[in-house]
């Protein structure tokens, strides 16, 4: 059961004046059934769905869940993880991965190794043997099927559906609320829509919103349960992660998927990083330190070749060797201590 007393969403405009989305809403929603919330554009049902859906926070008011404050979970996180599952307009699902492992994704999220709910789950939505095909070869009533199917093998509290049927045709549209209507014999389906004639031949309850506020509350359906008859949701102490090997699952998969867009990426990376190390050496570059470093030793043996002549074909160089040089170098000079030996033996050759 959900209920819900003087919620307030309250938004500021560019202009600094507060936005009231929600405006003091207060309603009780049975443990099952169908339960449609419709009104124009912008009458805030949009705004109430996402605050019951934990995907935006609320500005004040109460909102129990089975008897729990949703103000008591660490996060809305959790509270999304362990109480909602969601149907939305665009399915939100993977393309490039097989219905299976979307699935599966949610599974694996709550930690829940009962891989045959999966199966279960599809042949509730009508997609048994659906498994294995890629969610990009199916068709728009077939995504939704599968996404009303991720939301039943949640095991949640209830579900939201946000213009469920938004983006398919009539026939398909016609399926969708037959579904969540045998779905809702067990459990609380909540469902926002613009179309009036489903929400009157569906619904068993249908509120209505005008301005933030509700100005109708229709009970379609005479008897509805109201009883807190579940459990009580326990708040998770620790946060819903993926499994470490699941997720380098997933990428491995994605990377066999799109292997010239990966080999493209790690050489566009490589040259990314060469380019800056290039650009740092070069800006970090100093000549006087440079030589500095090559004379940092007391004793150094350097090399000095100097052309003094040049007359037909007769030319000198000399070689200066092992020379003790003082320890300080400066950008000045390079002073030589005057104990030292002079500088070796000179050696000259002619050709």
């Amino acid at each position: 059961m959900i209920e819900v007393k003087n919620l307030k969403k309250i938004y500021k405009n560019p202009n600094g004046e507060k936005v009231y989305a929600c405006n003091d809403i207060s309603f009780v929603l049975p443990n099952k059934g169908l339960v449609f919330i419709t009104g124009e554009s912008g009458s805030g049902k949009t705004t109430l769905l996402n605050v019951l859906g934990g995907l935006d926070k609320k500005t004040s008011g109460a909102y129990y869940v089975d008897g729990v404050n949703v103000d008591d979970y660490k996060s809305l996180d959790e509270f999304r993880n362990d109480c909602v599952g969601f149907v939305f307009q665009d399915y939100n699902l993977i393309e490039s991965m097989t219905v299976y492992k979307n699935l599966e994704l949610i599974l694996s999220l709550q930690n829940d190794k009962h891989k045959m709910k999966i199966y279960d789950a599809l042949d509730k939505v009508g997609l048994g043997g659906f498994e294995h095909k890629k969610v990009s070869q199916l068709s728009g009533g077939q995504k939704q099927r599968v996404a009303v199917a991720r939301a039943l093998i949640k095991n949640s509290a209830f579900i939201l559906a946000d213009e469920p049927t938004g983006n398919l045709d009539s026939n398909n549209s016609k399926e969708i609320f037959k579904l969540l209507k045998e779905i809702s014999a067990d459990k609380l389906v909540i469902v926002v829509s613009h179309d009036q004639a489903s929400c009157k031949k569906y619904g068993d309850r249908i509120i209505t919103l005008r301005d933030g506020k509700i100005i109708d509350d229709v009970q379609l359906k005479k008897k509805l349960d109201y009883s807190l008859t579940q459990t009580p949701i326990q708040c998770e102490k620790n946060k819903h992660k993926l499994p470490l090997s699941y997720v380098l699952s997933m990428s491995m998969s994605n990377i066999r998927q799109h292997v010239w867009k990966f080999i493209v990426s790690v050489i566009l990376f490589a040259l990314t990083i060469f380019s800056i190390s290039l650009s740092l050496k070069f800006v970090t570059y100093n000549a006087e330190d440079s030589i500095a470093s090559t004379f940092k030793n007391d004793y150094s043996s350097l090399y000095l070749a100097n052309s003094t002549e040049s007359a037909g074909e007769k030319s000198a160089m000399y070689f200066l060797s092992d020379i003790r040089l003082d320890d300080r170098f400066t950008n000045d000079n390079i002073a030589l201590r005057s104990e030292e030996r002079r500088v070796g033996k000179e050696c000259r050759s002619r050709w």
